[in-house]
């Protein structure tokens, strides 16, 4: 026999596993691919594909009213609250985004208008609020961080302002007036305080009357409590002065013309005694020395002014009385004293001597003097102190032997 003796030997066939990954689900599972080794076996390649699962996350911020947030470049705001974006993860797979904004309540609007005084200011959340800065507005915040409050504020300045008038008295004497013509600014009603009386009034014009002169305080308060405040001053008026000049001495029968100065304009005049002037409603009257008299003159004007002199005219009888017209007290012996001189037969007593400066103050009263005694009369001094040279005024009262008695005056010049 021939044996033939055949062996085979089983070639080894090829099994490849490969695994991946995939975002795509369509592209997951196993695949599996035959080919042809080089014994030309067959060779397996399974392909194994894993789902990657993609990311989702939810975005759900609480944002204040107004705000906004922008999310991979789309803008999410009150109109646009809520979308999704699609993002790239670090594997290459969707990421995907649910924005859904979450909107906190809206501030409350709050208008705050104010009347303030002038000069007066309010302070509102720190901040000064006055007649140079009246508006503006306040931004409060809540605990949430947000705009909780806003606040528009609106200052109205009360300017109270006073027109008045004050009429000052025409003559010393007579008492002003105040009239409070209008006021601005403020509530009615208005408290006035003034010389220390207090009134409420509510329309004007307003007078205070009969107001003795000096300074005064003015101040009105209206129904908020605005003050406004005026210094006011009433004035004495005007003295008015008539002047019949100085006392005349004259002699029985002389004609004496009455020549008054008055400092206002005057309407009426009234001439006392009436019998003493030759012309009641003159100016300027004539007197007939028949006896010592006293003529006084009442001048009036329609404002309520007056004024009166009086002038004395005294009649001198015909008498050896001598005045010096000056003196001269240098201690020279001569003319050192000022006195009146008469003779003893006719003057037996100066029952008083009065010696007055320009200004009317006395500088010299004797009181029962001899006549023709110098010593006895006035030295030139004054409350021990030599007097400087000028023109005195005297006024004497003499004793005449019959028991009569006789006033003389005039002026005497000091000399150095």
């Amino acid at each position: 026999d021939s044996v033939v003796v055949e062996t085979i030997s089983l070639l080894p066939s090829d099994t490849t596993l490969l695994f991946s990954e995939s975002c795509n689900p369509s592209d997951t599972g196993s695949v599996q691919t035959v080919l042809t080794n080089q014994f030309g076996c067959d060779s397996v390649v399974v392909e194994t594909t894993i789902l990657i699962p993609s990311s989702t996350t939810i975005l759900s911020p609480s944002l204040c009213f107004g705000q906004s947030l922008i999310v991979n470049g789309t803008l999410y705001d009150a109109e646009n609250p809520s979308g999704i974006d699609t993002l790239v993860a670090e594997n290459g797979c969707d990421s995907l985004v649910f924005v859904e904004l979450q909107f906190l309540a809206p501030p409350m609007i709050q208008q705050l208008d104010t009347i303030i005084c002038q000069g007066e200011q309010i302070e509102i959340n720190g901040e000064i609020y006055d007649e140079q800065r009246p508006s503006g507005s306040q931004v409060l915040l809540g605990q949430n961080g947000c705009d909780s409050l806003i606040i528009n504020i609106e200052v109205t300045v009360n300017d109270l302002d006073l027109e008045s008038f004050v009429r000052q008295p025409l003559c010393l004497g007579q008492n002003g007036e105040i009239e409070l013509l209008e006021i601005t600014g403020g509530n009615a009603p208005y408290q006035i305080e003034a010389m220390g009386i207090e009134q409420e009034i509510d329309s004007f014009p307003y007078r205070l009357v009969d107001v003795v002169p000096g300074n005064y305080l003015l101040e009105i308060k209206d129904q908020l409590g605005c003050t406004f405040t005026e210094s006011i001053q009433i004035v004495d008026g005007p003295e008015a002065v008539v002047d019949l000049g100085v006392d005349i001495i004259a002699e029985l029968g002389d004609i004496i013309q009455l020549s008054p100065e008055i400092n206002f304009a005057y309407d009426s005049l009234l001439w006392f005694p009436v019998d003493a002037v030759d012309c009641q409603e003159c100016l300027r009257p004539t007197v007939t020395a028949t006896e010592s008299v006293s003529v006084s003159l009442i001048a009036f004007n329609e404002d309520g002014c007056e004024a009166e002199d009086v002038i004395q005219i005294f009649l001198q009888r015909k008498s050896s009385i001598y005045v010096p017209s000056a003196f001269s007290p240098n201690n020279d012996g001569a003319n050192d004293f000022f006195t009146i001189f008469g003779d003893p037969k006719e003057v037996i007593n100066i029952r008083s001597l009065n010696i007055f400066d320009r200004w009317g103050n006395q500088v010299f009263e004797g009181r029962n003097l001899t006549p023709s005694v110098e010593s006895e009369g006035w030295n030139g001094r004054f409350r021990g102190q030599a007097l400087n040279p000028a023109v005195f005024v005297y006024y004497a009262e003499l004793e005449l032997v019959d028991g009569s008695r006789e006033i003389i005056k005039g002026d005497v010049s000091l000399l150095r």
